[in-house]
């Protein structure tokens, strides 16, 4: 079983990217265990070693996305990181 975060501060975003995952792991016969984490510091502090595999939000308050990302380089954590944005632009993707 894939065990995947995701770490985004929109809930209806969070469940939406929860409901592809589910479909798709249903359809591929894949079973995933998949938890929201609504806020970075919470995922750094109590969860980023119990996961295989997280989705993170660019743009959330506080503590970004990316520098969550260069955190977890910085300690030597290589775990796998799809980042999220609503952002438009060619330079921001």
């Amino acid at each position: 079983m894939l065990r995947i975060a995701i770490v985004e501060d929109h809930e209806s975003d969070a469940k939406r990217l929860t409901a592809l995952l589910e479909a798709y792991a249903q359809k591929n016969g894949k079973r995933f265990a998949i938890i929201w984490i609504a806020n970075a510091n919470t995922f750094l502090d109590s969860y980023q070693h119990q996961y295989e595999l997280v989705f993170m939000d660019i743009r959330m308050p506080g503590l970004n996305g990316m520098e969550v990302l260069r955190r977890l380089r910085q300690e030597g954590n290589s775990i796998p990181v799809l980042m999220l944005t609503a952002k438009g632009e060619v330079e921001d993707k």
